[in-house]
């Protein structure tokens, strides 16, 4: 950007009075001739001049409010009425005119024009300009805007009219990629930004002018995307704001693998293509067309939404529409022995919609719609959304929230009879947690619920393949009708000297309309209440000791606080009847995709450890989910699932601590933690309650910060009862920002699942051109390779430009993928690739 104004700043003008300023361009002294004419004055100036006018109307509009305009030229005819000085004092209507050429730099604001020749009326606010360049910032970019036209005409003080322009955020003279158009406009709305505790101008430190906002709308006729000086895209008219990129391609992506074949990915701008002026504000979005090779042609759009006012003006709604479909006519591969499934139907896709509002006096509505043609399309087109995002439902709820109470009454249906999902016909929850009762003696927490709901038996897979090893859940049944809950717990805590105790007592009545079912058929045989209750005591001992004498240099550790947090329960839980392994899951343990893992591991897992009488296609007790959030003591929580209630005596004990050091510069170190330990511990007095075992799960989570950029990181947890799960992950972490991150870990599993994987991957800028990372995992006990990601970014004055490669080991599939996005504006102020954050163009000069 061009240097601000060198010129000096005196006290603003009298009200509806402008001041105008002339001075030398440079050391060499202006030649000035005057000529009266009439009522008017004509000066010529030669030698190079500097005009500084101030006092104009605020080009915003704020009342009181003033802007400036700097010009500096080789020449300058000047028009004006009365008579001439190089210091005058004028009415802001009164006729002012200027003709530059030469090395023109004409500023308003932070916007700056460049031209060879240029005409402007200063009361009008327009002009024309020659061979014209203007840059102007763009608001949440660090980089500038160029429009360079053969004529450009400034129509007002906001919008400019170019013939034979170009625009684009490229530093080159000669740009690697541009937009020219026959016909462009430019409405560019410069508002000075208030503060909003003085109601003054913000003020820039470093230049002495009053910061700027822009709002800048551009549309083009006749355009074409020139590329390295070729022609690459036409389309007659656009229009956007430049706060989005004003494209109709957003995104270019090829790929290849063995699954999908080749794929050319397209993502378009339907702003730009449906040639909206003024988008709504607070949204976005993209269409894509794609072609899979092996699969079929596809496509979808996203539309994302954070604004106020959807429903109701004035609040606050978030949320987004994702859709996308393909005529597929290929077949599915998920890995290992299901790399050749079959599906319903062709046509296959999702859509997925959420909505949340803020609505007035504290009441808010959610809304989620999820549907997917059929039960392998997330896992195969969708995997890390499927393996790592909630279940897609179709749901809709109203909650109104007092404090620490609300209440939500919800309706949900199930579309995807593939999966176990409740529905909700309607149901009505009340929370009220954390309430005092009696002075604060007492603290008071409940859960009601009553509705109707549905669940149906899921249907069976249509590939030979998928139904072979398909099992059902324990809890898979057709079940439907009423269930009111409520579960509430009382604690009175005291101060028992440093021990915090808190007994407690926690119970719940339940009933439901169709809730006991025969494990055998699976069929409903009719209606259940029960009755639930806990008692428990709970108890907290904190303490910690200071030692400053503990030095080093080589840890970087400037003394050690110790802090221990020693923490216990006792509990003992009885439920009327014990049916646990008889009432169907109306309140969900697991994801779809997890249901989906256990749904196989029967087939492929258990069969060799499960005892008689148990059927090889059944899962022993001791890895059901029901008997393992029953061990976890889920039923302890007033917000857990109604349905997990069962008989359990057991102890929990638990140790929380903290090495604290200090850090930093010398006079201003501050604590942070330098080790951190948590333990976990069960015991259950009655082995029966644990198959066999007194000792429950011992779990445990390690992070030793070594320094500001190392950390070693381990974790694992440990069943004792025969073939319990065992795992152990230690590993390192080391980070360098902006230069890149690495991390090397080792795991082991024992149990029913036994592995010992490596994984190793890193992310490095290794030039301010090139970022590389690279993920891999190693199986050194069974499977040996699981995969690797590389990828490979140069990062251009113009594009990213990425390339990719991917090895599924279980899928057995090799993949490569090329992708292009232009590094033209856009929303963020930045653009990651990988971990490693890439700046707007022209952050660092050029690139």
């Amino acid at each position: 950007m061009l240097p601000p104004s060198t010129l000096p700043t005196d006290a603003p003008p009298p009200v509806n009075t402008r001041r105008v300023r002339i001075v030398p361009r440079s050391d060499v002294p202006v030649q000035i001739d005057s000529v009266p004419r009439g009522n008017e004055t004509v000066v010529t100036i030669t030698n190079g001049v500097n005009i500084l006018i101030d006092g104009l109307p605020n080009v915003g509009g704020q009342l009181g409010l003033t802007s400036s305009i700097d010009v500096s030229a080789d020449r300058m005819v000047l028009w004006t009425a009365g008579d001439f000085g190089t210091t005058m004092m004028q009415q802001q209507n009164a006729p002012l005119e200027l003709y530059l050429e030469g090395n023109i730099v004409f500023r308003e604001g932070d916007r700056v024009l460049q031209a060879k020749a240029f005409y402007y009326n200063v009361n009008l606010r327009n002009g024309v300009s020659l061979d014209s360049e203007l840059l102007t910032p763009v608001p949440k970019s660090e980089g500038l805007v160029r429009l360079k036209a053969q004529v450009l005409r400034q129509v007002d003080a906001n919008r400019f009219v170019a013939q034979n322009a170009s625009l684009t955020t490229s530093r080159l003279g000669i740009p690697t990629y541009e937009f020219r158009s026959g016909n462009l406009t430019l409405q560019d709305e410069q508002v000075p930004l208030i503060n909003p505790f003085t109601g003054q101008p913000e003020i820039n430190p470093q230049t002495n002018e009053p910061i700027t906002e822009h709002e800048q709308l551009v549309t083009g006729q006749n355009n074409v995307i020139w590329v390295e000086g070729v022609p690459v895209f036409y389309w007659p008219y656009f229009a956007g704001d430049l706060k989005r990129p004003p494209l109709y391609v957003n995104a270019l992506t090829y790929r290849h693998d063995d699954v999908f074949g080749n794929q050319v990915l397209v993502d378009f701008n339907p702003y730009e293509i449906l040639g909206f002026r003024h988008p709504p504000v607070g949204t976005s979005w993209t269409a894509s067309l794609d072609y899979l090779s092996l699969r079929g042609l596809g496509g979808g759009t996203k539309f994302s939404f954070d604004r106020p006012g959807l429903l109701v003006n004035g609040d606050q709604a978030a949320g987004f529409i994702d859709a996308w479909y393909i005529d597929d006519h290929g077949s599915d591969n998920l890995g290992l022995d299901r790399r050749d499934l079959t599906f319903p139907q062709a046509g296959r896709g999702r859509t997925l919609s959420r909505l949340e509002e803020d609505l007035p006096d504290d009441w808010q509505v959610r809304l989620e719609v999820g549907e997917v043609t059929d039960r392998n399309f997330l896992e195969q087109y969708y995997q890390q959304e499927w393996e790592e995002q909630k279940d897609q439902v179709d749901r809709l709820g109203l909650r109104k929230t007092w404090d620490n109470m609300s209440l939500e009454l919800s309706a949900s249906a199930n579309a995807d009879p593939f999966f176990t999902q409740t529905e909700n016909l309607p149901k009505l929850d009340h929370y009220w947690l954390g309430q005092p009762l009696l002075d604060d003696t007492f603290t008071w927490y409940e859960h009601t619920n009553v509705g109707y709901l549905r669940q149906d038996q899921v249907n069976e897979p249509t590939d030979p393949i998928d139904k072979s090893q398909f099992n059902f859940l324990p809890y898979d049944v057709d079940a439907h009708g009423l269930r009111a809950a409520t579960r509430n717990e009382f604690d009175l805590p005291f101060q028992a000297g440093p021990v915090k105790i808190v007994p407690y007592a926690l119970g719940e009545v339940a009933y439901w309309g169709a809730g006991q079912f025969d494990p055998t058929t699976s069929d409903v045989t009719g209606s259940l209440d029960r009755a639930y209750g806990q008692f428990g005591l709970r108890a907290t001992l904190p303490m910690w000791s200071v030692n400053p004498a503990i030095q080093s240099e080589l840890w970087n550790v400037n003394g050690v606080a110790h802090k221990v947090v020693f923490g216990g329960e006792f509990l003992y839980a009885n439920a009327t009847g014990n049916d646990l392994g008889k009432i169907p899951i109306y309140d969900e343990i697991d994801d779809n995709n997890i249901q989906a893992i256990r749904r196989r591991l029967a087939f492929e897992d258990y069969p060799a450890i499960a005892p008689p009488p148990l059927t090889p296609f059944q899962v022993p007790l001791q890895f059901d989910e029901r008997f393992y959030a029953l061990r976890r003591d889920v039923m302890g929580w007033v917000t857990g699932p109604t349905e997990i209630a069962g008989d359990v005596t057991e102890i929990k004990l638990d140790i929380d601590q903290r090495w604290q050091t200090k850090r930093g510069i010398p006079g201003q170190e501050h604590v942070v933690d330098w080790i951190a330990l948590d333990t976990d511990f069960e015991i259950f007095p009655d082995p029966t309650q644990n198959f066999g075992s007194a000792a429950g799960l011992l779990d445990y989570d390690f992070h030793w910060f070594v320094g500001d950029r190392l950390t070693v990181v381990s974790y694992g947890g440990y069943d004792f009862f025969s073939d319990g799960q065992r795992y152990t992950t230690v590993g390192g972490f080391i980070s360098r920002p902006p230069r890149g991150s690495f991390y090397l870990g080792f795991s082991d599993y024992e149990g029913p699942i036994a592995s010992d994987v490596f994984t190793a991957s890193y992310t490095y800028r290794m030039t301010q051109k090139w970022l590389s990372t690279l993920g891999t995992s190693f199986d050194i006990r069974n499977q040996g390779n699981i995969g690797e990601n590389i990828r490979l970014t140069r990062v251009g004055e113009s594009f990213l430009f990425t390339m990719a490669v991917n090895v599924d080991v279980s899928r057995g599939n090799v993949g490569f993928s090329v992708a292009l996005v232009p590094r033209f504006l856009g929303h963020d102020p930045s653009v990651t690739r990988g971990t490693i954050d890439v700046p707007p163009a022209g952050l660092y000069g050029l690139e």
